[in-house]
């Protein structure tokens, strides 16, 4: 799966998880590309014939908004629909008295087979900004915010902020989740440097941590935030939501509890989003676990849709299950998955470590440095290894010296395209085994140099 977020600021869907294209029929049993289906004589070709196409696209109705269109230039995750069109509305809508949604006053409604709807933006495509102009509109809430953010509608919410050619409430919501995604502390982007270094944006800068924090709340926690715009898709999917989750510790020592949805959206494409990361406090019992993910289900009142539970071997996991199953009648036992990978981690300790893996990672936590390093020397060469990485690493000196003789077994001139460092596991860490002596075998030949002069020096050292 892809790692990019499954929500941008301006709301539409990321190339990463396009929505189905316009060319494409909603009906099942077409293919998904116009040149598949054209081979498939049991499929009807709602293709419009050259001539109807060009009617139907010169006379748009009362209700759209009337702007010139270039066909050729309409894009939809980039790339061209040849058969776009302006689609009529539906005849009871016509003749009742209800007023059309106000989107269509700034752009036109169009459609590629008479059923599907499609949104096209009249600033954008004027513009020349064709990749974003066409909106999918089974829902408008997209749209909505598209026109109030990118095109400052105050009909849609949009709040001016004064004469000032400085839009603080654009650039607020420009600079949020930029600093959002990055792994800093909010603190760090108030110090001095940071502020001093963009001054030409200061009148919007957080001058304290709680600001940003705020910032970032309102864009995940508001009326019209990220999660309230998860809840419709979730509702709007075409398969159940499945849930898969996991303890997880910050670097402060804080728990939390991170809450993945996983699920097919209204164009039946694979969909994986954070439902939400809140803190696990107490203990990570099964009954603290499933009351803290209820909290979840409930606020996007995912119970009545819910599928399976893909959770780790521990047994609070099961426990977990069964007070959700008390608590919610469409959950069984049944729903509960264990991770496959989780599954082969442990094979893999018990190969490396032998049996008591859980014994060892105890005696480890509770040891002194010199404990660490008995109980370390007792496992095998993987267990050397991790000694040897780790006293490396502890002492400049002796970093700088694997360097020198890192150059002289590579015979380069610099150690710029080199690996300058062994890597410690850090413990029983997934993967981390595996880094540790992939690294060592791609420097074995310096680190046996490192241990040649060592001893050479020592005896050197003791005879003198």
């Amino acid at each position: 799966m892809s790692s990019r977020p499954f929500f941008k600021p301006h709301g539409r869907l990321e190339k990463t998880t396009p929505p189905r294209t316009p060319s494409e029929s909603l009906g099942p049993a077409q293919s998904s590309t116009p040149s598949s289906a054209s081979t498939q004589t049991n499929v009807p070709n709602d293709k419009p014939s050259p001539s109807r196409l060009s009617d139907e696209r010169g006379a748009p109705d009362a209700s759209q908004c009337p702007f010139p269109i270039d066909w050729d230039k309409i894009r939809y995750n980039r790339k061209p629909v040849p058969s776009i069109r302006y689609r009529q509305p539906h005849k009871r809508a016509i003749n009742s008295k209800s007023q059309p949604s106000a989107i269509y006053r700034h752009g036109a409604q169009l459609t590629t087979d008479g059923n599907n709807k499609f949104w096209l933006c009249k600033y954008c495509h004027s513009s020349g900004h064709h990749d974003a102009a066409l909106f999918a509109s089974e829902s408008t809430t997209s749209i909505n915010y598209h026109l109030k953010q990118q095109h400052r509608l105050e009909e849609f919410g949009y709040k001016a902020v004064g004469s000032d050619p400085f839009s603080i409430a654009e650039r607020t919501a420009s600079l949020t989740p930029y600093l959002g995604s990055r792994r800093a502390a909010t603190h760090q982007r108030t110090n001095e440097i940071f502020i001093n270094y963009l001054e030409d944006i200061d009148k919007i800068l957080p001058r304290s941590p709680y600001t940003l924090s705020s910032w970032v709340k309102e864009k995940w926690l508001g009326d019209s935030g990220r999660r309230v715009w998860l809840r419709e898709k979730l509702h709007s999917a075409k398969s159940k939501v499945h849930i898969s989750m996991d303890a997880w510790t910050s670097e402060e020592g804080t728990n939390y509890l991170a809450v993945v949805a996983h699920f097919l959206d209204e164009r039946h494409k694979l969909q994986t989003a954070l439902l939400d990361l809140p803190p696990l406090k107490g203990p990570h019992s099964g009954e603290n676990i499933a009351k803290v993910l209820s909290t979840v289900i409930d606020f996007y009142d995912i119970s009545p849709i819910i599928g399976f539970f893909m959770m780790d071997n521990a047994t609070s996991n099961d426990v977990c299950i069964q007070e959700l199953a008390e608590q919610y009648p469409t959950i069984r036992r049944e729903n509960r998955l264990r991770c496959v990978g989780h599954m082969l981690n442990l094979i893999v300790k018990a190969l490396l470590f032998g049996k008591g893996v859980s014994k060892l990672e105890k005696q480890l936590r509770a040891a002194s440095d010199d404990e660490r390093f008995e109980i370390w020397r007792k496992q095998s060469c993987v267990g050397k290894l991790h000694n040897f990485c780790v006293w490396i690493n502890r002492s400049d000196q002796r970093r700088e010296r694997l360097k020198q003789y890192i150059l002289r077994a590579y015979d380069e001139g610099s150690i710029e395209h080199l690996y300058t460092r062994v890597l410690a596991d850090g413990g029983i860490r997934w993967n981390s085994v595996y880094s540790m002596i992939e690294r060592a075998l791609k420097l074995r030949h310096a680190i046996d140099l490192f241990f040649l002069n060592y001893r050479r020096q020592l005896h050197e050292e003791r005879s003198g």
